[in-house]
C-alpha cells in the first residue's frame, strides 16, 4: 500500500488556499478523500493529515469527523493541547446572527464554540458578547431568561430587545447580588 500521507500536505495546503471553503465543502472532499484512508492509517500517520488540513483551514470540529474521533483529541494529537492557541480562557458568551432572531447563551471558550456553532449553522453566526464566567453564571442567566427559551441554550428575546443589552444588565444584577 502507498502511504496517503506522501506529499498530502502540500497536496491540501496548495488545493485549498487558492480559495475559502465551506463547511459542506469540507465536510464532503474530507468524508470522499481522507475517510477512504482512515481504516488503513495508524495514530501517527493521522497526526501530518490532520496538521495539513487545519493548516489549509479546515475547522477542528470537521478534523474530528473525518478522523472518526473528538475534535479535542486531534487538537491535542497535532498541537499539544486541547484548548485554542489564543490564550482565551473559560467564559459565558452571546452568539447570533444578524439573519436569525435567536441566541445562545453559553460557557466555555467562546471562540472555539463561535467556530464549531458557524460549521453546523446555516446562518452567519457572530460573537456578540463574552465576559469572565462559568456554570453558575450561565446557570443563572439561563434561569433569568427561562421565559425566552427556544430549546437548549437558544433564546429568543421579545419585540425590539437587545439581546445583549439584556444579557449584560442581568450579568451586573447577578454580581452585584453574588457580591452582596
Amino acid at each position: 500500500m502507498t502511504d496517503p500521507t506522501d506529499d498530502f500536505g502540500a497536496q491540501v495546503i496548495a488545493a485549498y488556499t487558492s480559495r475559502p471553503w465551506t463547511p459542506d465543502e469540507w465536510r464532503a472532499h474530507l468524508a470522499e478523500t481522507y475517510g477512504k484512508w482512515r481504516p488503513e492509517l495508524g495514530r501517527a500517520q493521522r497526526r501530518p493529515v490532520a496538521r495539513a488540513l487545519h493548516d489549509a483551514g479546515a475547522p477542528w470540529t470537521l478534523i474530528g469527523e473525518t478522523l472518526g474521533e473528538h475534535r479535542t483529541t486531534v487538537m491535542r494529537d497535532v498541537v499539544g493541547r486541547a484548548r485554542p492557541s489564543s490564550g482565551e480562557a473559560s467564559s459565558v458568551y452571546v452568539i447570533g446572527s444578524p439573519d436569525f432572531r435567536p441566541v445562545k447563551i453559553g460557557k466555555g471558550y467562546a471562540l472555539e464554540r463561535l467556530e464549531m456553532f458557524r460549521c453546523a449553522s446555516p446562518f452567519p453566526l457572530e460573537l456578540l458578547w463574552s465576559t469572565p464566567g462559568g456554570l453558575r453564571l450561565e446557570r443563572a442567566l439561563h434561569a433569568r431568561f427561562e421565559a425566552y427559551r427556544v430549546r437548549g441554550e437558544w433564546f429568543e428575546f421579545p419585540g425590539d430587545t437587545d439581546p445583549v443589552t439584556a444579557v449584560v444588565e442581568a450579568v451586573e444584577q447577578v454580581t452585584a447580588s453574588t457580591a452582596a
